[in-house]
This record gives structure tokens, C-alpha cells and sequence, in this order.
């Protein structure tokens, strides 16, 4: 049995008291605040700050700022957005193969990247702000100085379907993409260079997402756990259970505290990192939730569904 598969069903049966059984923890009492997406389906959200500022995109080809922006100029639907560390720009993914970049004060358009040949389907900033990586069809690209100045282009090529989702490391020494392929992919930020495949996934690989301080990261797909990986020597150290689903998203809250994951039930779940047990579980949506963010401040969490709505969550610790 290959190695991967045989620590999975090891951890998966090790696990099973990590499973969504006990009851939520957490009892305080929540506020929300609803939106209509006024997008269609929402494919991605993004959250700054702790008034906040929200974006989101969706079967649309314009991106919605919340409470009653928009930035056009993308021809295709919207399936990636997010903002920069400091919160001025925003950068979305589009089918029509192209990457912006925005002015968030302004809603000016300050680039755009049409390189790709497909629909791109993720990105992320990296720690400075100063670059963003992308993912779309089988290639992972790197685009330096992204927000101004002259632009550095490192391709990562080695996937064999879409890919679904980047993430960076804590010390931005490392990225990580997962794809349709059912492969975990890490790369050399500075070089691009391969160095570890993580194959035989089992399923798509929907989401990852590195710890903010530790050398650990998470991933999701097809099946509804959580895998908990050590990002030194690769391995798989731990798995949670939950009752949600396919996943499609999860993420670390800012503290490493949490992790919230979400998917096709339409529930959000928040998790303790420490000891893995369920804290709460978000309702309200009908549909899929395809994405979830938290604010840089840990609290705000931010979730955009099929059902076409957007909820901005608080006190939820």
C-alpha cells in the first residue's frame, strides 16, 4: 500500500474521536450580518480590517466591495479574490484567463496580468504584499513585484489537472498548491524548484492553508476531513472529522488558535488546533459555501455561498 494512503486510514481510524460527534463548545451568542451577493454564486471572499472591508466574486465579471462597489472590467466570471496585507489592493482571478489589481480607495485598475491560457482559479499575497501567486490550469506562477515596479515572472510547472488552491508558508520560504490531479505539490519560493510531491490524494484537493506561525499546514477535498501535515519532513500528523461534507474551504484563524472549515452542508465549523474538538458550527447558509477568510485581526469571518449570499461573522470566540 502506498505510504500516503497507508498513515491516512491509520490516522483516519486513530481519529475517529476527532470526529464532529460532541456537541459545540462555544455558546456565546453570534452576530451576523447578511448580504445579498448581487453575483450569483459566490466563488470567493476576502476580508480587511475590523469595520471591514469585504470583497467577493461569483458567476458575475465584476467584483462587489461591500456595501455597494463594484469593480469592472474583468469579461469572465470572478473565482479568486483578495486583498494584500495592508489591506490597499485587491487582486481577482477570473475565467477570462486574467489576474487585476485594484486600488481599494479608489477602484482605480492598476494592472493586469494576461499571461495565463485558462481560467484562474486561486491566488494569494505573499507576507510583504509586493508579490501574489497564482493558480490556474496545471501551472503555478509566482509574480514578483506584483504591485509595482518591474515584474518577475517564476513558473511552477509540474501538475496535471487545475489547480484548485495556493497557500505560502509562515517564513514565505515555501509554496504549496493542490489540484484536481489529487496531488499536493511544494515548491521553492525563491527558485521554483519541486521539493516534495505528495501524491495519491484520494480525492481533489480543494484547499490548503499554512499555519500562521508553525510549520505545519492543512488541507481538504472530496471527503469531509481535514489533514494536518508537518511541513519540515511532509508527513501526516493528525485528521479531523466533520459532518459537513466535501470541503471546499478552511482556514487558520490569525492566533494558529482555530480552524474553520466549510463546505457542501452549507455549515461552518471551527475548531481548536490544540486538541482538535469542535467549538462551534456557523448556520445560516442553504447552499454550498465555497468560501471562508478571516480578517487579519481574527474577528471577522467572512463566508460566500451558492445560496447568493455573503455573512460577515462576529463574536464568534
Amino acid at each position: 500500500m502506498n505510504i500516503y494512503k497507508a498513515v491516512l486510514v491509520l490516522l483516519i481510524f486513530v481519529s475517529c474521536e476527532n470526529a464532529v460527534e460532541n456537541k459545540p463548545i462555544i455558546k456565546k451568542e453570534l452576530s451576523v450580518v447578511i448580504a445579498k451577493s448581487n453575483v450569483g454564486p459566490v466563488n470567493d471572499v476576502a476580508v480587511f480590517g475590523g469595520t471591514p472591508i469585504a470583497a467577493w466574486g461569483g458567476f458575475s465579471n465584476f467584483v462587489k466591495l461591500f456595501p455597494s462597489r463594484t469593480l469592472k472590467d474583468h469579461i469572465g466570471y470572478i473565482n479568486a479574490v483578495e486583498f494584500s496585507p495592508d489591506g490597499q489592493i485587491l487582486a481577482s482571478g477570473s475565467s477570462d484567463h486574467n489576474i487585476k489589481l485594484w486600488d481599494v480607495k479608489t477602484e482605480k485598475l492598476l494592472r493586469t496580468f494576461s499571461e495565463h491560457l485558462s481560467a484562474t482559479w486561486a491566488l494569494v499575497f505573499t507576507a510583504d504584499g509586493k508579490s501574489i501567486i497564482t493558480g490556474q490550469d496545471r501551472n503555478v506562477v509566482l509574480w514578483r513585484n506584483a504591485a509595482g515596479g518591474q515584474i518577475g515572472k517564476l513558473a511552477m510547472l509540474g501538475h496535471t489537472s487545475t489547480i484548485l488552491t495556493v497557500a505560502i508558508s509562515a517564513d514565505s520560504k515555501k509554496i504549496l498548491s493542490g489540484s484536481r490531479d489529487k496531488t499536493i505539490k511544494i515548491w521553492n519560493a525563491d527558485t521554483g524548484e519541486l521539493l516534495k510531491d505528495i501524491p495519491n490524494m484520494m480525492s481533489n484537493v480543494n484547499a490548503l492553508n499554512c499555519h500562521p506561525t508553525l510549520s505545519t499546514f492543512i488541507s481538504s477535498g472530496s471527503n469531509s476531513k481535514i489533514l494536518i501535515w508537518n511541513l519540515n519532513d511532509y508527513s501526516l500528523t493528525d485528521s479531523i472529522s466533520t459532518d459537513g461534507g466535501e470541503i471546499y474551504s478552511l482556514i487558520f484563524h490569525p492566533s494558529g488558535k482555530y480552524i474553520a472549515s466549510a463546505g457542501s452542508n452549507g455549515n461552518i465549523y471551527i475548531f481548536s488546533y490544540n486538541d482538535k474538538t469542535l467549538l462551534r458550527v456557523l448556520e445560516g447558509h442553504s447552499k454550498i459555501v465555497k468560501s471562508i477568510k478571516f480578517n487579519r485581526e481574527g474577528t471577522i469571518l467572512i463566508s460566500g455561498s451558492y445560496d447568493e449570499t455573503v455573512r460577515i461573522w462576529s463574536n464568534i470566540f
